[in-house]
């Protein structure tokens, strides 16, 4: 299916917000082509993209469910101040289990990977502490760890 063919398929916003910044609306199509044909279905009833790329309305009996995409997500905790997410690892690992536990997997994997090419370290070296995953220090330095939180570097 070419470009348009794609655009009535999907909806004029979800085309949009697929497609993006890219160039070359032919490659996209390809692709989309490509992802259908080896099982990806796209929806049957399109959602809604808002405007800013960080929402997505999916259309339900009563309304619409939103959701956030990655970049609304990152709106969400960077607007409110937050640099950091801590988490208890036992019942992180044990909620992510299952069918979920190659999702965590993956996540963490792709955390690393984004952390390396923004070029920032995956633990910054005042919050590398056991407490922390990954981290290998032994003791902890409350004032450090306050600071490093409050100044997120």
């Amino acid at each position: 299916m070419g470009p348009e063919a794609w655009r009535r398929r999907l909806g004029n916003n979800l085309y949009t917000y697929i497609v993006g910044d890219n160039a070359d609306p032919t490659a996209t199509a390809a692709l989309l082509t490509r992802l259908y044909e080896s099982g990806w279905r796209g929806p049957e009833v399109a959602p809604e993209i808002d405007p800013s790329g960080t929402r997505v309305l999916w259309p339900t009996e009563t309304g619409t469910t939103a959701a956030l995409t990655s970049d609304g997500l990152e709106h969400y905790y960077t607007s409110r101040g937050h640099r950091f997410y801590l988490l208890r690892m036992s019942q992180l690992v044990r909620a992510m289990g299952g069918p979920l536990a190659a999702r965590m997997q993956e996540m963490f994997a792709a955390y690393e990977e984004q952390c390396a090419a923004d070029g920032v370290a995956t633990i910054p070296e005042w919050a590398d502490w056991n407490v922390f995953v990954g981290g290998e220090k032994l003791a902890v330095d409350g004032t450090g760890l306050l600071g490093g939180f409050s100044t997120g570097e």
